[in-house]
């Protein structure tokens, strides 16, 4: 089974992604803690997909996937998300994909098709 990290703030979004991702046989974990979306803790769970919110909590994903990108070991498709209109800043930072709130489901699950090549 597929493991998907999700990154949001938002209780409502992160529960909708949890619920679509799960939903699509990918095993998902959130942090429990604001203080736990760091790169280290993705890291350790080494997940297959991560999908992260650009603003988060002492940082922002930006940051966190220009880190990512640099670490050995981390291998997982990035997307990032929020309601900015910020794609060619995700794409620089190193993200594979990026889709804007308000995330809409066929299209949420469209760009994870394509990003995974398999059926989420």
């Amino acid at each position: 089974m597929k493991t998907a990290v999700v990154l949001d703030t938002d209780e409502f979004f992160r529960e909708f992604q949890v619920f679509l991702l799960s939903n699509h046989g990918y095993r998902v974990l959130t942090p429990e803690r604001a203080e736990d979306f760091t790169p280290e803790w993705v890291r350790q769970h080494d997940p297959d997909l991560l999908v992260t919110e650009v603003i988060l909590p002492g940082g922002n994903g930006f940051e966190l996937v220009r880190k990512l990108r640099h670490m050995a070991g981390v291998r997982c498709s990035i997307i990032m998300f929020t309601v900015l209109g910020a794609r060619a800043r995700a794409i620089a930072a190193g993200a594979d994909a990026f889709v804007q709130k308000p995330i809409l489901r066929d299209a949420y699950l469209s760009t994870i098709r394509d990003l995974t090549k398999d059926e989420p």
